[in-house]
């Protein structure tokens, strides 16, 4: 009886090795799994933070020009300095630079938002690119409308 028992046993024990064995590869691949899950997920945070990151430098960068712009235009203004055109062409460029990633922006928190994922600066920034917007509209038509009477002066 002791060797039918000892091969029950083995047999029994073999079973045992071999379903630990596949469930220890399952865990394994589920563990690689949860790891690439994990590090997609991991990745789409640092992109969400990434892209915060990028709003509040715009956001940042906004203020400053437009703090810059109202100096220069109040010390004209107030007689501590004289207009200068080319200082007045350099700030409508500013805007114009600063406006030029909103279209990458603005895809990127849309695809960011399409993810589920919330921006928190993203209101900030949109009102910052429709004031620039509406900045730089009224620059390139002030300019616009120099250059017309400077032709017409010349008539």
């Amino acid at each position: 009886m002791g060797i039918i028992a000892f091969r029950a046993a083995k047999r029994e024990v073999y079973l045992y090795r071999r379903e630990f064995r596949r469930f220890r590869k399952s865990q394994r691949s589920i563990a690689r799994d949860r790891t690439e899950q994990l590090l997609k997920d991991h990745e789409e945070a640092m992109e969400c933070r990434d892209c915060e990151d990028f709003l509040r430098l715009g956001i940042e960068a906004f203020q400053w020009l437009r703090k810059a712009h109202q100096n220069i235009q109040d010390d004209v203004y107030q007689g501590r300095s004289v207009y200068d055109a080319h200082v007045e062409h350099a700030i409508t460029k500013l805007y114009q630079r600063w406006l030029k990633p909103y279209n990458t922006a603005e895809r990127w928190m849309k695809n960011l938002k399409d993810q589920g994922f919330e921006l928190d600066k993203a209101v900030d920034f949109a009102r910052c690119c429709h004031e620039a917007s509406a900045i730089l509209e009224e620059r390139l038509m002030a300019e616009a409308a120099g250059r017309a009477r400077l032709l017409n002066s010349d008539d």
